[in-house]
């Protein structure tokens, strides 16, 4: 009873999983960038003098 509540559940999880997924990896694409900007700004500041 318990193992199939938690199967249900988890298919449920995974459902939620799927319509988020579009924005987890926007997000992760946007903190990428937005790192990879950071570094370039310290490197052009290091190069400035």
């Amino acid at each position: 009873m318990r193992c199939a509540e938690n199967c249900g559940n988890d298919r449920l999880h995974r459902r939620e999983v799927n319509v988020y997924m579009p924005y987890i990896r926007q997000l992760a694409v946007t903190k990428t960038v937005v790192m990879a900007m950071k570094t370039v700004v310290m490197e052009i500041r290091c190069r400035m003098p």
